[in-house]
């Protein structure tokens, strides 16, 4: 939460795109997203693994066993199998998990390309322009002895024929292609596979966490995030598409850790690298020690500012640069009486990328502006792209509920196995002089192992010390 003990602010995005692109801005500014995820992050991991353990069926009982001892009953004296556990979930979600046809996920593809877009809105305009003129067109065909110069079985009887015709019509090539292209990509990655595991993912943690890479050698790979190791920003919506930040915490061999290191221009002595890794001084340090760190991305944006001059006279609008003017024929003069010039202002989002160490000093060993971002509708899109279904994940609601049914599966075997059809009366007075061979037994000895049984107290004297019969 803290970097040398000061809580950290997101830095000012009011600086040059240069100071961006800087590892000191970077430091302030994943260290100000670590500050927001230190002190929740392991509470969150720890409730993501509980979800996990509850759909297997291997969830904790050591609630049930708190709840049904409290403070009288050693567990030594509860005749219950602990490791029969409640395997109704595992069950139900197997069913559920089956019943779900992937095909209906299966990507639909359009043209999206701006040339295969014109060539459709062409084709839809043309048939549209016929269909407004259908009218004119069979006056034409009857003048002229039914004679059309456009055959009327081709005229669209309706907008509604239009599109229903343009929605079932043969792919273009450049979509045909497309579709080759992504069912390629999702073969190499094994998307059915990575369909199964995101189903799940929804299901125990909530969270749907993809990541697209591009790399020049292998080309497109998806990933599914883990989300015990995901960190985001605060969002309006389910979609995460305000979403200013994403992280991923994880641990890298200091081997792997040089590496990085080496492609950045940076180098660390062998002690900085142990203090990262946390290592002792008496310990030798090993390329297999691991250093643990966060992969950020956040969202910023750059600002570019140009001269804008208009020709009084022409009106033509020219761009100005500058740094390519000065000492030209062409150089700026707003003096220029001819022309009347004006700042241009243009900011946009990018994306930037790094690494951080999760250490005291926050040493940042990568940053970089994000390769080959998406654009979708004039927004730059994130790395990552994070879904999340529901306001609280599935399994998390019913916990409570599993809880009960194995802690009163729980004592049914315990009555059960203990089952007997006479009641034993003790005397409250003598539970101090019980003894068990020669070892005498504390009071709470005695009430931890007749507290499982069925049991009667008999009260055998009144206040004043006189005796009472049939006080029960």
């Amino acid at each position: 939460m803290t970097l040398n003990n000061v809580i950290c602010k997101f830095p000012d995005e009011m600086v040059s795109n240069d100071t961006k692109k800087s590892f000191d801005f970077a430091q302030k500014f994943a260290s100000a997203i670590w500050s927001e995820w230190e002190y929740k992050y392991d509470a969150r991991y720890s409730q993501i693994q509980t979800n996990r353990a509850y759909a297997k069926g291997e969830q904790d009982i050591s609630h049930c066993k708190n709840n049904i001892a409290r403070n009288y009953i050693k567990e030594e004296f509860l005749h219950v199998d602990w490791s029969d556990k409640l395997n109704l979930l595992p069950t139900i979600l197997r069913n559920f998990y089956n019943s779900v046809d992937m095909d209906e996920l299966t990507p639909v593809v359009k043209a999206i390309d701006p040339d295969a877009v014109a060539i459709k809105d062409k084709r839809k305009s043309e048939k549209l322009k016929l269909f407004y003129a259908k009218d004119f067109i069979n006056e034409v065909a009857q003048q002229n002895g039914g004679q059309s110069p456009i055959p009327l079985d081709s005229i669209p009887q309706s907008k509604e024929q239009v599109d229903l015709e343009e929605q079932t019509a043969d792919p273009l090539k450049i979509e045909t292609a497309e579709e080759l292209i992504i069912e390629a990509v999702a073969r190499e990655n094994f998307f059915h596979l990575i369909q199964r595991e995101a189903l799940e993912e929804a299901v125990e943690t909530n969270y749907i966490i993809g990541k697209v890479d591009t790399c020049p050698i292998e080309g497109i790979k998806m990933n599914l995030i883990k989300v015990e190791n995901f960190i985001h920003g605060k969002t309006s919506n389910r979609y995460f598409s305000d979403c200013p930040y994403y992280g991923e915490v994880k641990n890298i061999s200091v081997a792997e850790f040089r590496n990085i290191a080496k492609q950045s221009g940076l180098s660390f002595s062998d002690e900085e690298i142990r203090k990262m890794a946390k290592k002792s001084t008496l310990s030798e340090l090993t390329d297999t020690d691991e250093i643990k760190v966060l992969f950020y991305a956040f969202r910023t944006y750059f600002q570019n500012v140009y001269k804008k001059k208009i020709n009084k006279t022409t009106k033509s609008l020219k761009i100005i640069d500058r740094s390519k003017d000065v000492g030209t024929e062409n150089e700026y003069n707003p003096k220029g009486e001819s022309d009347i010039s004006e700042k241009v202002v243009d900011n946009y989002n990018v994306w930037f990328e790094g690494i951080m160490v999760l250490d005291t000093d926050k040493t940042v060993i990568k940053h970089h502006l994000v390769k080959n971002m998406p654009e979708h509708q004039g927004k730059i899109l994130p790395p990552y792209i994070v879904f999340k279904p529901r306001h609280k994940s599935i399994i998390e609601e019913v916990i409570p509920r599993i809880n009960a049914i194995q802690e009163l599966r729980y004592r049914i075997l315990h009555f059960r196995n203990t089952l007997r059809g006479n009641i034993t009366e003790i005397d409250p007075d003598m539970i101090a002089n019980i003894s068990l061979g020669n070892d005498k037994l504390s009071p709470k000895e005695v009430l931890s192992m007749y507290f499982t049984m069925s049991l009667a107290f008999r009260k055998t004297k009144d206040e004043d010390g006189e005796p009472v019969n049939q006080n029960r």
